[in-house]
């Protein structure tokens, strides 16, 4: 009973932002015209959208690679397949159900932890894999808006600076001494024995970071920037799908502001923000605000919603397996008995 107050929350929470995404998204179309939107769709390079759904893909299998060998070090059984398919599953989850990317790194916890019963692991994996994410994702911005500086913006220099600060100080954090230090902290106040444990494992998983040869950092590093040029590309693909002149450069810190806008949890899935945000950047230039809502929705269904979707099938083909592999169990057992 004590879940049912969260569980309602989480739901509100969920209708909230589904009711901004809608509230906003019904706006833009009334403005820029929902035929406008349609005609633009229609007038796209199919070759270019097959490009960026593939360039997705590889990002995914890039992040599969970077969060699989940030695995590694706490020497858990885990293949880099099963990594892309928890990766791309746990995006679907994300995407539909409360709680938006919250429930989707809860969902990667779970599924990683299923793997071997042991959370710390997991907890140091995935904040690992997303403070990693977060610098590399900055660092490529930041990269390519000094290349584009001509047509790019303060606002946008700002705000990627700021971002790699943050992300770079949480990485330094972790690599460091002081992250055990911190740790150490609660082990005074864990009166329970299982939560010094878990304290201690929560240590022992941070110190094998710390224990990584060089060469290791360097190989998830690049590995994650990897990952992002590949979702510039992917970017870039449909840009030129649609025919709005804006050169590589531009499109990638384009990218890393959409992305770092939409992290703000005020819509379902960043829809709305992902528009609204297009609109200020490419009007400034010289695209029209038709065009801008209609890349940035084509950039939601190529990169987030189709992969997702895979995720889903992927997951509901599993599940299905599961269950017909407990029904053929009873069944035996039906009949030894």
């Amino acid at each position: 009973m004590s879940n049912t107050p969260i569980a309602a929350r989480n739901i509100v929470i969920y209708l909230l932002k589904l009711s901004v995404a809608v509230t906003i998204l019904l706006y833009l179309f009334n403005k820029v015209g929902l035929q406008t939107i349609l005609v633009n769709m229609s007038h796209v390079k199919a070759p270019w959208l097959v490009a960026a759904f593939v360039m997705s893909l590889f990002m995914q299998l890039a992040v599969a690679v970077r969060l699989h060998a940030l695995i590694t070090p706490h020497s858990v059984a885990l293949t880099r397949t099963k990594t892309f398919f928890i990766n791309i599953s746990s995006i679907f989850y994300g995407l539909f159900l409360p709680m938006g990317n919250v429930t989707g790194l809860a969902v990667r916890f779970y599924k990683l932890v299923r793997t071997e019963e042991r959370y710390s692991w997991a907890v140091a994996a995935i904040l690992a894999d997303r403070i990693t994410a977060s610098v590399t994702l900055c660092l490529v911005g930041i990269i390519m808006l000094i290349g584009d500086w001509p047509i790019s913006s303060a606002e946008s220099f700002l705000g990627l600076v700021s971002g790699m600060v943050i992300s770079t100080l949480l990485m330094v954090l972790m690599l460091s001494r002081t992250a055990l230090a911190l740790i150490a902290r609660f082990e005074p106040v864990a009166n329970f024995a299982w939560v010094k444990a878990t304290v201690m494992k929560l240590k022992e998983n941070v110190t094998a970071y710390h224990r990584l040869p060089v060469r290791n950092l360097l190989f998830i590093f690049l590995y994650s920037i990897a990952a992002h040029l590949l979702g510039v590309v992917a970017y870039y693909a449909i840009a030129q799908s649609m025919d709005l002149g804006l050169s590589f450069m531009t499109v990638g810190w384009l990218r890393c502001v959409l992305i770092l806008i939409t992290m703000v949890p005020i819509t379902f899935s960043g829809l709305g923000l992902r528009e609204l945000t297009a609109i200020v950047l490419l009007g400034s230039m010289g695209i029209s605000q038709g065009q801008a809502v209609t890349y940035a929705l084509l950039v939601f269904a190529l990169t987030i919603l189709s992969i997702a979707l895979i995720g889903g099938v992927y997951d509901g083909v599993q599940w299905m397996r599961d269950v017909s592999t407990k029904k053929a169990r009873q069944s035996e057992n039906g009949v030894i008995l």
